[in-house]
């Protein structure tokens, strides 16, 4: 079988659905699958969990997309920490290594903390997916879910 990710050399060549990826000095552990010409779904999972929780939908997903479920900073097989944990950077980071590896047309989803992810994907980074699906998650009030500049509380009717 063909290595569907042969010139992208963002990722390792070991196995056929573990790989990492290295990304803004982070070693970042992912499942993949599917063909990189295809819209890409990026998957981000929430605590206490690793990108394994998506073991059993990457095949089926990989029909139509290409899937991307990377372990987040410093969880199951990526290695190292980043310069901030606001969701806003690790959106940065999830999306830029995806996009290295050759991902287009992004739709990303999460739940918990990987729903905040997909959160400020949407929210701060809109340009560069294409839709985010937010499933069990809980943003703060106010200014962080709406993304309002203004004071605490401001936008809350």
């Amino acid at each position: 079988s063909q290595n569907p990710h042969a010139g992208h050399p963002s990722f390792s060549t070991a196995g056929t659905a573990n790989r990492t990826s290295e990304y803004h000095g982070l070693t970042l552990g992912a499942l993949t699958a599917g063909d990189p010409s295809k819209p890409a779904l990026l998957l981000l999972h929430g605590w206490p969990h690793s990108n394994e929780v998506y073991d059993g939908v990457l095949a089926d997903l990989a029909s139509d997309h290409f899937v991307l479920a990377f372990d987040l900073p410093a969880i199951g097989d990526s290695r190292g920490a980043p310069l901030s944990a606001e969701k806003k950077e690790l959106a940065d980071i999830l999306l830029g290594a995806s996009e290295r590896a050759g991902a287009r047309s992004i739709v990303v989803a999460g739940f918990d903390v990987g729903g905040m992810v997909a959160h400020a994907a949407a929210r701060d980074h809109a340009h560069r997916i294409v839709g985010a699906v937010i499933m069990a998650c809980r943003a703060n009030k106010g200014e962080a879910w709406r993304g309002n500049k203004g004071k605490k509380g401001e936008g809350s009717k």
